[in-house]
């Protein structure tokens, strides 16, 4: 893809059917290829430009925004001992995370928060000294509630910019296509405000075994 081209005073060169001649690459774009709506909608989800843009570095912002990943957890385990033949445990670990990455040069952050819970136990009897009943199970829950573009604004700059009936739809986002893109997140080329997605990934297991052994002499 061609880059935006300039005169040797950094001025961008005119773009008669969205085609320039060829000058000095440069991050300018003619007037004439300015798409009112989207100048909006980008001037209300971008920050300005911090850092300044050359055509060899390739971008002209630096994040300075952290990642914020919390996390809180905690394991129990009771283990019961009923007889010398019947005997188990059971188990329960819990955790709420909390998860912000900021969308590179945008307003707006990757946000993920969920409740993850396993939660398990087993049963032990032996019937004779080489015969026992092993029974085992367990699940594992994790429902996410995922946004990989949140922002303060939410759907107002998108109205503003003159999108009909973005909050019927929970907001919106643009994707940016190469080499304007910028990185962060797990989506760095959306920018916007969208709505939450949610997703649920339960996980079950269980199992029953009847072991046996037999000893002789020789």
């Amino acid at each position: 893809m061609q880059q935006f081209q300039c005169d040797t005073a950094g001025n961008p060169l005119a773009a008669p059917n969205n085609v320039q001649a060829a000058g000095v690459p440069c991050l300018k774009i003619p007037v004439s290829m300015l798409n009112p709506t989207m100048v909006s909608y980008l001037k209300a989800y971008f920050f300005p430009a911090n850092l300044p843009g050359t055509e060899a570095s390739g971008y002209n912002f630096i994040e300075n925004r952290p990642q914020v990943d919390n996390n809180n957890a905690y394991q129990v385990r009771l283990d019961f001992h009923v007889s010398d033949k019947n005997f188990g445990f059971g188990r329960i670990s819990q955790m709420w995370v909390y998860d912000s990455q900021p969308v590179a040069g945008t307003i707006s952050s990757n946000v993920s928060n969920y409740h993850a819970y396993n939660f398990g136990g087993g049963f032990t009897h032996l019937f004779t000294s080489n015969l026992l009943l092993d029974l085992r199970g367990g699940a594992m829950l994790k429902p996410y509630v995922f946004n990989p573009n949140v922002s303060k604004l939410g759907s107002t700059g998108a109205t503003n910019a003159g999108f009909n009936n973005v909050d019927q739809y929970g907001g919106m986002y643009i994707n940016l296509s190469n080499p304007y893109i910028n990185t962060g997140g797990n989506n760095g080329n959306n920018v916007g405000s969208s709505g939450d997605s949610q997703r649920g990934n339960p996980v079950v297991n269980a199992g029953a075994a009847c072991r046996g052994s037999t000893a002789g002499t020789r």
